[in-house]
């Protein structure tokens, strides 16, 4: 007999916002809408880590994120308004 893997533990809404840096009404809305993947278990809502970070992933853009604070980059031009 095959032998599951064990399962991966669960995270609650607030742990879940903690995780994503946003409000935990938030997570609970998109999660209702079943835009953010998780499971309603005795009317509150788990998610796994794992699924977490997918959905975020989903949600950058594809071009590699450059942090702002590099200072290896040149500074932009200061705009230049019309007057």
């Amino acid at each position: 007999m095959a032998t599951l893997p064990p399962l991966e533990p669960l995270v609650d809404a607030k742990a879940a916002s903690a995780m994503l840096g946003i409000h935990r009404k938030t997570v609970l809305k998109l999660a209702r809408q079943g835009l953010l993947p998780g499971i309603r278990y005795a009317r509150h809502w788990h998610f796994r880590r794992g699924d977490l970070v997918s959905w975020v992933e989903r949600q950058l853009p594809s071009s590699p994120i450059v942090a702002i604070s590099d200072p290896t980059l040149p500074t932009p031009p200061e705009s230049v308004h019309a007057d």
